[in-house]
């Protein structure tokens, strides 16, 4: 199995290894629902500050410690992982998974910017 993680799009492919090569049984791509996550909370927040503003009777706020945050990352980030997290759980008892792997890429913007960058100006 391989996860291939995204700002905007993660895939999952799982793969067959024969002796020579590896055939792809099954991709997907997961769309994250960080977009519509963040505008909820937007709603929710513009609401509460609402409410708050008003000059009516006092209504003291429900404390909710919610289990992204405990963690210490933010409910959209949390999100995308628990989505790969929970798809790779599934197909691992659908299928006999050996070996997973997670690509990752890092671009260096600022070696893209300038490619003769060095020195004391490039860390």
């Amino acid at each position: 199995m391989r996860i291939y993680p995204g700002s905007k799009i993660n895939g999952v492919t799982l793969l067959v290894s024969g002796e020579q090569d590896r055939q792809v049984v099954w991709a997907a791509h997961l769309k994250p629902r960080g977009n519509p996550i963040k505008q909820s909370l937007d709603q929710r927040r513009a609401v509460r500050k609402a409410r708050r503003s008003r000059q009516t009777r006092v209504v003291l706020p429900v404390l909710r410690i919610e289990k992204a945050l405990v963690e210490g990352s933010s409910p959209l980030i949390q999100s995308c992982v628990d989505n790969v997290f929970h798809l790779t759980k599934r197909l691992c008892r659908l299928a006999a998974v050996t070996f997973i792997a997670v690509k990752t890429i890092h671009f260096d913007t600022q070696k893209m910017r300038d490619a003769e960058i060095t020195g004391v100006a490039y860390p």
